[in-house]
């Protein structure tokens, strides 16, 4: 029988490539770069968004500027002062976003009007990504690197859950917590039992699980550094922020 572990679902595969590396060494010119800073985007419009809201003290006008931003970083405006520093682009978009935020408040000031942007279409980011969970008192940096971890857990779990396929679809909820860290209400008798199969079935299921959802992750990460050397130190950095999420839960 085929080990569905050891297949890699489509999204696995795609996200093995350093796409920030493609985009930076291509300096956004070629339709493979322009798709890769797309996807980039996409995946981190979530982070981006809690920390405009954290940042803008949940303005209603908070959603607008985060499509402008995205807007701007899509046209390629932005991104000449990175390329020869490269690094992660997580560091590099929460810095754009820093600066961008900076610039329209003081343009705002200097209008005396209220609304930093208007009108902004950003009909090239995926809509179905823009979800957050942001904590009003949570200060803009804390916000951004929060759902920055969550939203890389989600993806690699939706992979990872591709991956598998739907025949283990029962078995990957009943397992997921494992898997996340989040509290585990069922023992590994309590799953066997559900699942008809032994005790000692269930953990090597874990174990070997485990392992290729730490390598879905690090395929995402390994995607926005442009250094593999970066990968390991993002990993880190990832499980610090989601320990530190749920503790502020």
């Amino acid at each position: 029988m085929n080990d569905p572990i050891a297949k890699q679902g489509r999204s696995s595969r795609r996200f093995l490539t350093t796409q920030w590396t493609n985009v930076l060494s291509a300096r956004g010119e070629s339709p493979e770069a322009k798709q890769s800073l797309k996807e980039l985007c996409d995946r981190y419009y979530a982070p981006v968004s809690a920390f405009v809201e954290s940042y803008s003290r949940h303005d209603p006008n908070a959603r607008d500027w985060t499509h402008a931003f995205f807007a701007k970083v899509l046209e390629g405006r932005s991104l000449d002062a990175v390329i020869q520093s490269r690094g992660r682009f997580r560091s590099y978009l929460l810095g754009a976003v820093k600066h961008f935020l900076a610039d329209e408040r003081e343009k705002n000031q200097a209008d005396k009007r209220g609304g930093l942007v208007s009108h902004v279409s950003v009909d090239q980011v995926d809509e179905s990504s823009m979800t957050t969970n942001t904590h009003s008192a949570m200060p803009p940096d804390a916000a951004f690197d929060r759902q920055w971890a969550m939203s890389i857990l989600q993806h690699s779990l939706e992979d990872l859950e591709e991956d598998l396929g739907a025949e283990q679809a029962t078995r990957f909820e009943l397992l997921r917590p494992w898997l996340t860290g989040d509290p585990i209400d069922l023992s590994h008798a309590d799953v066997a039992a559900r699942l008809g199969v032994s005790t000692e079935v269930v953990k090597i299921t874990i174990h070997r699980w485990r392992k290729r959802f730490r390598e879905i992750v690090k395929g995402h990460i390994a995607s926005t550094v442009s250094d593999s050397a970066e990968v390991e130190e993002e990993l880190r950095y990832l499980i610090q922020a989601l320990a530190i999420a749920r503790r502020d839960d």
